[in-house]
């Protein structure tokens, strides 16, 4: 029974019906009619919507429930927001996510701050529903180009924000759809992952000026304080708020120096956690580290009495924050004259902030130890693939030198490759003549002829053309004595000389382009058209299906399938019920009489 079409089978005549801004209407589809739905509104890229339903009942019931939602959305006000309604409702959200998870205050304070100062000042009056693409892209040239020239990397930030703004605002319905386009806007440039690593030479000065005598108008706590913030920087690669936070019960000057890392500071929230899980750690600690804790904490408990709490104190007994850790590292680089040209005319600033000194540590690791899991796990980066990007052209590998080394370079001649002569300067060496290409040696083949005494008879079958290559012969005997294709391919692969003495690299490629070069089918077709010989000729000497297959290394059903398809008739199989011969003990057919009085 055939069944009937889910559309209309011929249209029922109706006009165009209008539901709210919804559109109903009749169209030919294949061999019937459908019904059409379009309306304005949808939340689709375009605001526009569209839709398809078989009959008028059930595009009707869509369009009383699209029109209906539409109606609510309009009551609620969307399309009517703001980009600073947007904008004050995504980041009170965003103040209670991070309250509740009792991290991240800081990263909110800044979040806050552009947004405040730079994006609401630029957006913050416009109609969430009015705001275009090109308004988005004139902002973020204006970033770039403009006097003060944002990185790439900040103007991607911001835009990540602006996104999650809008999407903020489709979610709680204050916009129907998300505005097109403004996801698609990127910042101009290219993000560099590569940390600027500080150079041994001025790292070699700031370790002579920091273990030199104390200077006038630096107490002794500031002088080897400052001195153990630069060494836990460039020694253990902690951040300048994971050494402000640090605390004497968290160094372990064992026999196995450690530092403990669960602590740090932030100018918001104060004493908190790391920032990410992975930043729980322990960092060794070298032996010369050490050393100057040790004295460090002799002159801490002269003035504190003993070592508890923060290791970096001021003269009042307070913690030293990690902003006054900052600048006292930019006064100590003014004071080693590791400085350069500022943006100002005749200002200077420091080559590298206190974190630089952490780049150099993770380059040292990636250097020395060539393990890129254990100097993320060090470092607190929670892939690897992070400290990878950043740090993984500092990787050095010993044996690349060596290896390099034993390359051949093409400068040289290859005689003097293959002998143990010492290779000549490039100003005395004459022309060399490139050498004349060998002959490849001649293909012996054991043939069937040659098997049974007939070395002279031509067994080729299938005619070859004289402009042939002298391989394609004895390609085909290979075939023909029933030798694989892939076998046949390597053993002919030393004779098809492609230039030089250089053997083929793609055997296969080559043959195929000699056979449609010769018109022939290709060597696929011809050791199918070879096999298949091979099994009418066993099968026509009265051998079994089982020996034709053993015999040719194919699976028996493939010997039934090349029979039946030139008989027309599949030979019986002695696997099975039907093709089995009948058995000693079967009963005889009865007599036709017999077959006759049953039938009656």
């Amino acid at each position: 029974m055939k069944r009937t079409p889910k559309y209309m089978t011929k249209p029922t005549g109706r006009v165009p019906k209008q539901i709210g801004a919804i559109m109903l209407k009749e169209v030919p589809y294949k061999d019937g009619w459908i019904v059409d739905i379009t309306w304005r509104g949808a939340d689709t890229p375009s605001g526009r919507g569209h839709k398809q339903k078989n009959n008028w009942r059930h595009a009707e019931e869509f369009a009383a429930k699209e029109n209906k939602r539409l109606d609510e959305l309009k009551e609620k006000g969307a399309g009517r927001y703001t980009f600073n309604d947007a904008a004050d409702s995504y980041l009170e959200l965003c103040e209670k996510r991070t309250r509740a998870k009792d991290i991240g205050l800081e990263s909110m304070r800044q979040r806050r701050f552009i947004i405040e100062k730079r994006v609401k000042p630029k957006f913050g009056h416009i109609r969430l529903e009015a705001l275009k693409k090109r308004d988005l892209e004139d902002w973020v040239l204006e970033l770039a180009g403009g006097e003060k020239k944002y990185a790439h990397r900040t103007i991607s930030h911001w835009l990540k924000w602006i996104s999650a703004i809008l999407q903020h605002a489709v979610d709680r319905e204050m916009i129907r759809v998300f505005p097109p386009g403004l996801n698609k806007v990127r910042a101009p440039g290219k993000a560099l992952k590569r940390a600027h690593i500080p150079d041994r030479s001025d790292l070699e000065i700031l370790r002579e000026y920091i273990m030199g005598r104390r200077l006038v108008g630096h107490s002794r706590l500031k002088w080897y304080g400052l001195r153990v913030a630069v060494v836990l920087g460039a020694s253990c690669g902690m951040r300048r708020g994971e050494v402000s936070g640090l605390r004497w019960d968290s160094i372990d000057p064992g026999v196995n120096p450690e530092i403990e890392i669960k602590e740090a500071f932030a100018p918001l929230t104060g004493r908190k956690g790391p920032k990410t899980e992975a930043g729980y750690r322990k960092v060794p600690l070298p032996p010369r580290a050490v050393a100057i804790i040790e004295e460090y904490a002799v002159i801490y408990k002269q003035l504190h009495g003993k070592c508890v709490g923060s290791v970096l104190r001021t003269m009042s007994g307070d913690h030293l924050g990690p902003g006054m850790v900052g600048e006292w590292f930019n006064d100590l680089m003014h004071d080693c004259g590791l400085v350069k040209p500022g943006k100002k005319p005749g200002t200077t600033v420091p080559k590298w902030s206190f974190h630089g000194l952490r780049h150099y540590c993770a380059s040292l690791w990636m250097k020395s130890t060539a393990d890129v899991h254990q100097v993320a796990k060090w470092l607190g980066h929670k892939n690897a693939s992070e400290t990878l990007d950043t740090y993984g052209h500092c990787l050095d590998d010993p044996d690349a030198r060596e290896k390099f080394l034993r390359m051949p370079d093409w400068l040289t001649p290859i005689n003097e490759i293959d002998g143990a002569s010492p290779i000549r300067p490039i100003e005395i060496m004459g022309p060399q003549a490139l050498p004349a290409p060998k002959e490849p040696p001649p293909l012996e083949l054991a043939s069937t002829a040659e098997l049974n005494g007939n070395a002279g008879a031509d067994d080729c079958p299938i005619h070859i053309p004289n402009i042939a290559k002298p391989w394609v012969k004895p390609f085909i005997m290979l075939l023909a004595e029933g030798m694989k294709l892939s076998e046949a391919y390597r053993t002919i692969a030393p004779h098809v000389v492609v230039r030089g003495d250089q053997p083929a690299k793609w055997t296969d490629q080559h043959v195929r382009k000699e056979f449609r070069r010769l018109k022939m089918p290709g060597p696929d077709v011809v050791a199918a058209r070879l096999r298949d010989e091979r099994i009418l000729k066993l099968h026509v000497e009265k051998h079994l299906v089982l020996d034709i297959a053993d015999k040719v290394g194919v699976n028996p059903n493939t010997v039934y399938r090349v029979l039946e398809s030139r008989h027309k008739k599949r030979p019986a199989n002695p696997w099975t019920q039907k093709g089995k011969p009948p058995r000693p003990d079967a009963r005889e057919p009865q007599p036709e009489h017999k077959t006759q009085l049953k039938l009656l």
